[in-house]
């Protein structure tokens, strides 16, 4: 019964057969009371058993069965009428009020046990999450995400599936941190957290990157899937409503690059490199919009040229 987690029938068990012994000796052989007296005295063992395995209110009546019993013995089985009853029931009795007692501390500590094993393993997942989750937005942090990115690609890889990468920055954050402040901007990001969270499959990974940007993963997400997120995101955004000491934060816009494994990358830090490069495009092109890892900037090439022009 141990074995297979069943405890507590394991534990009454172990009482009943401590019972079984003395009480099934008088019961097949009175005479073994009058030979042997001390036999009889281990009519407590079930009762000190049942104090360090059982709960009290299973040790109180199991020692008022006995103390009932054994008062009715002289009765019951006139062989045992020589024995020191009043000693005797004393013996036991004083036992059966100590196996109460230790029950009651036992499973008083015990509880108390529980409570603080339970408590710890709540603070330990508090722990956990605090050492996952960026404190400002609730959303995953760098570490996790890093941690959740090479896990993916490594699965992607093994499955022959694809993970969508989608890398946004808030446009113009700066500016917007100089004209309202820091604490405004604040409440901004943390609006953004709440909006993503929002948008998210329950696969999906949504972190904060760092600053104003913000890493999204998708599991089993083409391209295709994967830029339509990425537009869905970036209209959501601009429906932000946040309020700051009673003033209007926003609205604001978000520029998104987007990148596939293993399209655009053989392992996750490329992939993430190449969402980077498309996120670089997007405000290189204006600014409020997505860019795949697949779209050739405009700017990019002007900035190529300009290059080869001063070499």
């Amino acid at each position: 019964l141990n074995w297979t987690g069943h405890y507590n029938q394991s534990a009454g068990l172990f009482v009943v057969l401590a019972a079984v012994g003395p009480w099934g000796a008088v019961v097949l052989d009175s005479a073994v009371v009058s030979a042997d007296f001390v036999a009889f005295t281990y009519v407590v063992l079930p009762l000190l058993l049942s104090s360090l395995l059982l709960r009290p209110r299973v040790t109180i009546a199991l020692s008022l069965l006995e103390l009932v019993v054994l008062a009715s013995m002289p009765t019951l089985i006139p062989a045992t009428a020589p024995i020191n009853w009043p000693g005797f029931l004393g013996f036991v009795a004083t036992t059966a009020a100590l196996s109460v007692v230790s029950s009651v501390v036992t499973h008083r500590d015990m509880a108390q046990l529980d409570r603080q094993t339970h408590q710890l393993a709540r603070s330990e997942a508090t722990m956990r999450e605090l050492s996952i989750r960026d404190p400002l937005t609730g959303l995953f942090n760098r570490r996790y995400m890093e941690e959740t990115l090479e896990r993916e690609v490594t699965r992607a890889a093994r499955v022959g599936s694809s993970l969508g990468v989608i890398m946004m920055d808030i446009d113009h954050f700066k500016r917007f941190n100089d004209r309202l402040g820091h604490a405004a901007g604040d409440v901004l990001l943390q609006e953004l957290g709440v909006e993503l969270a929002r948008q998210v499959r329950s696969d999906d990974v949504a972190c904060r990157y760092g600053g104003e940007e913000f890493v999204l993963l998708m599991p089993d997400s083409s391209l295709e899937v994967t830029a339509l997120r990425a537009e869905r995101v970036r209209d959501a955004v601009k429906r932000i409503q946040a309020e700051h000491h009673g003033r209007a934060v926003g609205p604001i816009t978000i520029s998104l690059g987007v990148a596939v494994f293993p399209d655009h990358g053989s392992d996750g830090d490329e992939v993430l490199e190449s969402a980077d490069s498309a996120l670089y495009n997007a405000k290189c092109e204006g600014r409020d919009r997505v860019f795949t890892a697949e779209q050739t900037s405009t700017c990019r090439e002007a900035e190529a040229n300009d290059d080869a022009f001063q070499a």
